[in-house]
């Protein structure tokens, strides 16, 4: 949907030369991305998360952080950024991108949250352990971009209990509770849905913010 969102509202007609994908992790942003390119280039700051993503005949992946992707030496059409901007030194990541994009190149930054009503206590259970995003539009601005829009995605899905639990422990704040104390976070993360079979499915509303910026 993320995908479909910035066609339309860019008008892509042809593939981009160039899009280059940072924090990319296992490359899942790099692989729905690929259809709009003729190449492009997944950067992450850690070999682990490279060593298992999504290959395809015009992707390429290479060991770099969000605040180095000057020492790339390419001209990227496109940057996205796919839940991974809160971890960057923003400042920096976003004159850098303004550096390295082609003339008319956009920034893609996009995030996605499942919601339901028994998620109500996430945030309360597993605190975010990155800074609330403030003052971004402004931000940009500073440094060379203007916002073209903030588009929103929403669709409701249905997925299994077991799904559910899967995807939540990848979710950066679950992670760092289980560092923490595993044990407690396992009871807190055990408390959602508990009433609910693993195998039996749920109806959740998936949602992305995406904020396209263009070089300027």
């Amino acid at each position: 949907m993320v995908v479909s969102k910035v066609v339309n509202y860019l008008q892509l007609a042809q593939p981009l030369d160039l899009i280059l994908d940072v924090g990319c992790g296992t490359g899942h942003s790099t692989q729905a991305f690929a259809a709009l390119a003729k190449n492009i280039v997944g950067v992450d700051h850690s070999k682990a998360m490279l060593s298992l993503a999504l290959s395809g005949d015009n992707i390429r992946y290479e060991v770099q952080s969000a605040e180095d992707i000057d020492q790339l030496g390419i001209r990227p059409n496109m940057i996205i950024a796919g839940q991974s901007f809160h971890w960057f030194n923003r400042r920096i990541f976003l004159k850098k991108s303004q550096q390295i994009l082609k003339e008319g190149g956009t920034l893609i930054i996009f995030t996605h949250a499942i919601n339901h009503s028994e998620l109500a206590e996430m945030d309360k259970d597993f605190p975010q352990p990155f800074p609330v995003q403030t003052k971004f539009k402004e931000e940009a601005e500073i440094l060379g971009f203007t916002q073209l829009d903030l588009l929103v995605t929403k669709e409701t899905i249905r997925r299994s209990k077991q799904d559910i639990i899967n995807h939540l422990r990848t979710l950066s704040s679950v992670e760092k509770e289980f560092q923490s104390d595993p044990k407690l976070a396992a009871s807190k993360l055990g408390r959602y849905f508990f009433n609910v079979q693993d195998q039996e499915e749920i109806e959740l509303t998936s949602s992305s913010q995406i904020w396209l910026l263009k070089k300027t």
